[in-house]
């Protein structure tokens, strides 16, 4: 069965590195992949003082469970620099989130963000 699903993905450290980084590990790892155009967003929860981030938003299908997307997804954010420890709020190299898996909400909080509404609707998908 083929799983469909939306991740965003952004980043505020050398993102004009780590950005196509991350799409092109996406697009190496799963069958099909569309992106929004990575566009530059004012950092949201964040300390006073983080740099602006990148953010674009990516729809993609594969025959993948979600736990093994998820494990996927852990890996690319690594190999693009992502540091588990110390977890730092001002410099994300690379922050790739599940929004959707299969029209089904994963990551509420994040769905009204305005670079997501604006990626989903550049994808045609509107909410």
């Amino acid at each position: 069965m083929k799983n469909s699903f939306i991740v965003s993905v952004g980043s505020n450290y050398y993102a004009s590195r780590y950005i196509p980084m991350a799409l092109k590990r996406l697009r190496a790892s799963f069958e099909e992949i569309i992106s929004s155009t990575p566009k530059v967003n004012s950092a949201i929860d964040s300390p006073k003082g983080c740099p602006d981030f990148v953010n674009c938003v990516a729809e993609i299908t594969s025959q993948l469970t979600e736990e093994e997307v998820r494990l996927i997804i852990k890996e690319i954010e690594q190999t693009c620099g992502r540091r588990r420890y110390p977890k730092t709020k001002t410099k994300v190299a690379i922050d790739i989130d599940l929004l959707y898996w299969n029209d089904e909400l994963r990551k509420p909080q994040d769905i009204h963000r305005p670079y997501v509404l604006e990626g989903m609707h550049e994808l045609g998908r509107d909410l």
